[in-house]
């Protein structure tokens, strides 16, 4: 019962880490060779390294050819319907700042950095909603497992009480 406790305690601990509001806000960066429009999330209690392997994979489910060069994550000739037809050439970054990861894009369709494009926020958006569901299904995993074992030892335990009182 006091494992149960302390499991359940753990999840409503952790469940505001998760449960995050997601702001996605816009600026300008030096980024494609000089200081362009651009729009930024960040993700709190990750590492750089696990969030810039999840974003290189989250842009390569869209056509084009993704590589990185000094700390740029380049994606060429992109095919993303949801912000344009045309193909997009992207630049981003991944930095870390104390416990938040900030990401960072921008987009060059045609020659042109788009700016303050919903359809932009929104690709955005959805890699952090994608992470941050992610890491709750995984905490949510590893809950269950920690239950199962908590129960499997009550009942071990229920067993060698009842043994004990029928030896008594």
């Amino acid at each position: 019962m006091k494992h149960l406790l302390m499991l359940i305690l753990l999840i409503t601990i952790l469940t505001p880490a998760t449960a995050q509001k997601t702001i996605i806000r816009s600026g300008t960066s030096f980024i494609g060779n000089s200081e362009n429009p651009v729009v930024i999330v960040d993700l709190e209690d990750f590492s750089r390294k696990e969030i810039e392997k999840k974003w290189i994979s989250y842009l390569k489910k869209n056509k084009g050819k993704v590589s990185e060069d000094d700390d740029v994550i380049y994606h060429d000739n992109a095919m993303i319907g949801s912000i344009s037809t045309d193909t997009l050439d992207m630049w981003s970054t991944v930095t870390e700042s104390g416990k938040t990861i900030v990401v960072t894009l921008a987009i060059n369709q045609n020659g042109v950095f788009l700016s303050n494009s919903s359809a932009m926020e929104r690709f955005l958006y959805d890699f952090a909603i994608e992470v941050k569901k992610e890491r709750a299904e995984d905490e949510v995993e590893e809950a269950t497992k920690q239950l199962k074992s908590i129960q499997k030892d009550k009942e071990s335990l229920e067993k060698d009480n009842k043994k004990m009182a029928d030896d008594i």
